[in-house]
């Protein structure tokens, strides 16, 4: 049980901070230089058990993040036949717990629960369907949030999430 608190505690920390938590994975034999086009994937999502998968209006926003990211990079939007790489994201919210902070001192008997968002976009050779690159980003959710806010922040961490994408060589 203590084992548990503590992995919790360590990702609520993570995700409370003011900017998104991101990790990145590729594979490094794979070449990224020739790939100019895009789409996106006509594969089904997956969702984890205990996840729950972002609103419509959420959705919109990532997918509109993700293509103004890409083309920012130089890669073009295409047809999926067409297309050197299929983009495929997962955006999800989880509520963990989280430790509740006064000044300089933490307890962790005084917990409160925390929203955490996760978006995962993941890029995969359409040939082989082969998961080629990865990227994660963590954030607190704010229910108080206004629709600009959430863009914003939206648009944040598929920022970060992209921001060493393609990977260099």
């Amino acid at each position: 049980m203590k084992r548990t608190f503590g992995i919790l505690t360590v990702f609520a920390l993570g995700a409370c901070s003011s900017a998104p938590t991101v990790s990145r994975d590729y594979d490094p034999q794979k070449d990224f230089t020739p790939l100019k086009t895009w789409a996106w994937s006509p594969e089904p999502r997956n969702i984890e058990v205990g996840e729950i998968e972002a609103s419509g209006l959420t959705q919109e926003r990532i997918r509109a993040a993700i293509a103004q990211e890409l083309s920012a990079k130089g890669l073009q939007l295409v047809d999926p036949a067409n297309a050197s790489l299929w983009v495929q994201y997962t955006a999800a919210r989880r509520v963990v717990a989280g430790p509740r902070y006064n000044s300089t001192i933490y307890s962790d008997e005084d917990l409160y629960l925390v929203d955490v968002s996760t978006i995962a976009i993941d890029m995969t050779t359409p040939n082989d369907k082969r998961l080629v690159w990865r990227g994660v980003g963590y954030r607190t959710i704010d229910p108080e949030m206004k629709p600009q806010e959430r863009e914003a922040r939206i648009h944040e961490v598929v920022r970060e999430i992209l921001e060493t994408f393609p990977p260099k060589k």
